[in-house]
């Protein structure tokens, strides 16, 4: 199920407070659970660097590779080149 754009804007400013605090075990459990198209459609409200990290949290390789594959190419391409070389390989 996918949010609607006022879920989605609650969603985005969820993550924001919990990036601020880092809150990491809150943040993958939260990504963990969302659908990899849901995810996508927040990041793009989101710093560079921020993405990559909330792309890390959303569980492993595949997870990661089915959150890419639902964004925009401009936005998996930044994503992309901003990965190590492994990373990117292995996804």
């Amino acid at each position: 199920m996918h949010t609607s754009p006022y879920q989605s804007h609650r969603f985005t400013d969820m993550l924001k407070r919990l990036l601020r605090r880092d809150a990491v075990s809150s943040l993958k459990k939260i990504l963990s659970r969302t659908h990899p198209a849901d995810v996508a459609q927040v990041l793009g409200g989101f710093l560079p660097q921020q993405r990559l990290r909330l792309i890390s949290y959303v569980g492993g390789d595949e997870r990661q590779a089915e959150v890419i594959a639902c964004l925009r190419v401009p936005q998996a391409v930044e994503i992309l080149t901003d990965m190590p070389l492994d990373k990117v390989v292995a996804l």
